[in-house]
């Protein structure tokens, strides 16, 4: 199997060699925890790079996407000779009747969907749906901290709330519809596993690293910042949640 380490996300193509040879993109931990992914029905949303669901089948998966953007990934899974199942909607908001519910073993939310939720409740009730009893969530994406921070002199300096920040675009001093709004990367951990919890998805791993891996952090576009500065905040995180 080829090793993760010759994958490049921030490739405009997707090399359809790379995993027509068996390839994977994943992390080691990712990896780790879908050791035995042989055999099973794993469902990928949002769609991601793509690479994340070509990744699975390599893993010996039975994978289905649900998105709303994967040309990209179709292309490639055709190229690479994989295949791959793709549907659109969007879980929380548009989750089309013809995906069956309680069928899946694995869903696996890539890199940049916690961000993109306009709440975690409808979409953590959709992902409980689309489970199995017994299966399990897993999401690696961006920490939620790394955004926090700019580079000042070389220094990293907290410059937005870790708990979002009033939104107040007339500049009347009150937040715009009396709604406390979140920053760009305003959400909370402790709101996700919440979430998650109140629909039967207990978190039974969570791990937080200094860097990124393949995908790109807040933390690491900030310039004039030495790497152990860039250690000492969070760049990514890995939730595990089982349907009880």
């Amino acid at each position: 199997m080829t090793d993760s380490s010759e994958f490049d996300s921030n490739d405009a193509a997707i090399d359809a060699d790379f995993y027509r040879g068996g390839g994977v993109s994943l992390s080691e931990t990712e990896r780790e925890i879908l050791a035995d992914a042989a055999g099973l029905n794993i469902l990928v949303t949002p769609e991601g790079t793509g690479e994340e669901a070509l990744s699975l089948v390599n893993l010996g998966a039975t994978v289905t996407v649900l998105g709303q953007d994967f040309e990209r990934a179709q292309m490639a899974a055709g190229e690479a000779g994989l295949s791959v199942m793709f549907v659109s909607g969007d879980a929380g908001e548009s989750l089309p009747d013809e995906l069956a519910r309680g069928t899946f073993d694995v869903v696996y939310s890539p890199w940049g969907t916690f961000d993109g939720l306009p709440a975690f409740e409808a979409w953590a009730t959709d992902i409980s749906d689309l489970l199995k009893p017994g299966g399990y969530l897993m999401a690696f994406d961006e920490h939620p901290v790394s955004f926090m921070v700019k580079a000042t002199a070389g220094e990293l300096i907290v410059q937005t709330s870790y708990w979002g920040e009033f939104v107040d675009e007339d500049a009347d001093g009150e937040p715009d519809d009396d709604e406390f709004a979140p920053t760009t990367f305003g959400w909370a951990i402790g709101d996700l596993v919440t979430a998650l919890g109140n629909v039967g998805l207990a978190t039974v791993r969570l791990e937080e690293f200094s860097e990124a891996g393949r995908y790109v952090s807040g933390i690491e576009l900030l310039e004039g910042i030495d790497e152990e500065r860039r250690s000492r905040v969070p760049a990514a995180l890995l939730l595990v949640a089982r349907r009880i």
